[in-house]
């Protein structure tokens, strides 16, 4: 099984190690893999302030191919969905794709929102633009939440969400979860790299709740970047066993496709940049969920493949609410 986010985040991969077998080998090998059956996947989110956004795609066989048409054929269209939570509220979500934006965004823009959805921004020059597809709100109601803020649905904390899907052949799909109310860290603070003076390290500083149990997520950006989420970016507050504690730890630099990154200086911000830190509570489940991808050893035929523990009934993937808090530093004396 592969879910979107395995699929986009190993797009790079897969070049790489295509690359390296077929520049090593002398001798060409064939394989014969199983194909193993496909299943809906859902990656669906709403925050708090924002409205939800669902990716509902079909798996592919463990090993199968990686390329930008296949990528296109998995996105699932024309399903009925809609979101509702626990105070009465309800709306129906529409399907978004690239192509529908097209006329509507600059090549820059493009490029910043094939960089969210873990492809290469330098595809927004290209003829082939992968048609990457979303569920969210009706235009209209986008076109207020971004002019106004208002819509007919936006993440709350303390409430439940729930997520309802029929699929044009009439597979039904559903998931909740709840919004955790946010425990925002304490500050943020920076010192150089103690071997290359040009890189900083930044670190959050929390004090641990009277109550542990409390699981987070975070995503990183610099300067003009967006928000991307690091290697290891889920955190279980059990595992400092003390609570009113405080703690300062270390954050990881994230990029939108590590691969190739310099692995001297991987996981570094540099001197000089503004770090952004999008610090969300999240339930057990979807830490779960997480920790999982955590745990992938890339989808490759010498990695064991891991059971990666959903919250979605009917489907493979996950329905998330995420209660967001925001802190920023510059890297400067």
């Amino acid at each position: 099984m592969m879910s979107l986010h395995n699929i986009q985040r190993s797009i790079g991969l897969w070049v790489i190690a295509i690359g390296v077998l077929t520049s090593a080998c002398e001798k060409e090998i064939t394989i014969d893999l199983p194909d193993t059956q496909s299943s809906y996947v859902v990656e669906g989110s709403i925050a708090s302030g924002e409205p939800p956004f669902v990716f509902l795609t079909t798996s592919q066989p463990f090993f199968g191919s990686q390329s930008f048409n296949d990528l296109e054929g998995l996105f699932v269209h024309n399903a009925t969905m809609t979101v509702s939570d626990d105070a009465g509220n309800s709306t129906a979500l529409n399907e978004l794709c690239i192509n529908d934006l097209s006329g509507f965004l600059t090549n820059e823009e493009l490029a910043l929102l094939l960089e969210e959805f873990g492809l290469e921004g330098s595809l927004a020059d290209s003829a082939d633009v992968p048609n990457v597809c979303v569920y969210t709100l009706p235009v209209n109601d986008l076109i207020d939440y971004f002019t106004t803020g208002n819509a007919s649905v936006i993440g709350t904390e303390g409430r439940s969400y729930t997520l309802d899907i029929t699929t044009e052949d009439g597979s039904q799909i559903s998931a909740v979860d709840y919004m955790v109310p946010a425990i925002s860290p304490d500050s943020l603070t920076w010192e150089k790299n103690s071997t290359i003076d040009t890189l900083a390290v930044v670190y959050v500083h929390l004090t641990i709740p009277d109550f542990i149990g409390n699981q987070i997520m975070y995503q990183t950006a610099r300067n003009e970047e967006p928000f991307y989420r690091p290697t290891q970016a889920v955190w279980d507050d059990r595992i400092f066993g003390v609570s009113g504690a405080e703690f300062s730890l270390p954050l990881e630099r994230a990029y939108a496709n590590p691969q190739g990154e310099d692995i001297e200086t991987f996981g570094y911000f540099v001197v000089g940049d503004t770090v952004y830190l999008q610090w969300s509570n999240i339930t057990r489940p979807i830490y779960d969920f997480w920790s999982s991808i955590q745990n992938d050893g890339g989808d490759t035929p010498f990695t064991a493949p891991v059971q990666v523990k959903g919250n979605v009934e009917g489907a493979l993937g996950v329905w998330a609410c995420y209660s967001h808090s925001y802190l920023d530093i510059i890297c400067s004396n």
